[in-house]
């Protein structure tokens, strides 16, 4: 796996943290319904029912909550990797591309730099970056 490679991962990290925060939500909404049409119901024998959705939906939940960390342990050793870059220059293009997920366009215009220049300043970047990545 390239610096890039590795860099780019970080988009497709806040997706999938995004969509897990969705699906805790989820789980919750459900595990809440499942409570309160059982609690509706007249006892006598549906306990069992209720806990065996609550366990499952709390199992399901840790399973997401898991991913979540091991997502965000990653984006941790990206964001502490872009900070060793010493070159401010290279550390804001890093920065504003694989944490900002800004466009080549948008770094040019907020740096105050032709595109040409970004490209150079991104290859430049990665050079650098490189020994501070678990590239394996």
């Amino acid at each position: 796996m390239t610096a890039r490679e590795y860099l780019s991962q970080m988009y497709r990290i806040n997706e999938q943290i995004k969509e897990m925060r969705e699906e805790i939500e989820h789980l919750r909404a459900l595990s809440e319904k499942a409570t309160a049409a059982y609690g509706s119901a007249p006892s006598g024998g549906s306990q069992g029912g209720r806990e065996n959705i609550i366990v499952k939906s709390m199992e399901l939940e840790r399973t997401v909550l898991d991913g979540i960390m091991r997502i965000l342990e990653l984006r941790h050793t990206v964001i502490e990797s872009i900070s060793k870059v010493r070159q401010t220059e290279c550390r804001m293009v890093l920065e504003k591309r694989y944490l900002h997920y800004k466009r080549w366009e948008q770094i040019a215009v907020d740096l105050n730099y032709s595109i040409d220049h970004i490209f150079y300043l991104h290859r430049k970047a990665l050079r650098i970056i490189a020994p501070f990545l678990p590239l394996n």
